[in-house]
């Protein structure tokens, strides 16, 4: 296998392991964050953290932000169609928007590592 592949599933372990620390452990400070700053902010403090985990993510690593993108995409098709079928079909896009809210931040966040790096050596 070559150098992409690994850099590939390197990022889709990252948004496993970082979704799964967030969303199972974490979720206990997700009422209290939501009661301080309400469902808006606790999206916007949790896209915070993303991009923060992302860019850390991105320093170590040096991994490239397209291949974060399609790492974690695939990761999270892969979650989604196991809890479709176990858990039976989802009522709202909750879970499909946090997910992509998720990514997002972690893929700006290794796009700003990578671009720190680029110009900075």
């Amino acid at each position: 296998m070559g150098d992409g592949f690994r850099e590939t599933a390197l990022g889709g372990l990252f948004v496993l392991v970082a979704s799964y620390l967030l969303v199972v452990p974490g979720r206990r400070l997700w009422g209290p964050t939501i009661d301080r700053v309400g469902e808006f902010g606790f999206l916007l403090v949790l896209i915070g953290v993303c991009i923060a985990c992302g860019a850390g993510f991105g320093a170590l690593t040096g991994i490239r932000f397209r291949r974060l993108l399609v790492g974690g995409a695939v990761v999270y098709a892969v979650w989604w169609l196991y809890l479709e079928v176990t858990a039976g079909p989802f009522d709202s896009p909750v879970h499909v928007l946090l997910g992509a809210f998720m990514l997002g931040g972690f893929t700006v966040g290794a796009r700003l590592a990578g671009t720190a790096r680029s110009r900075y050596g």
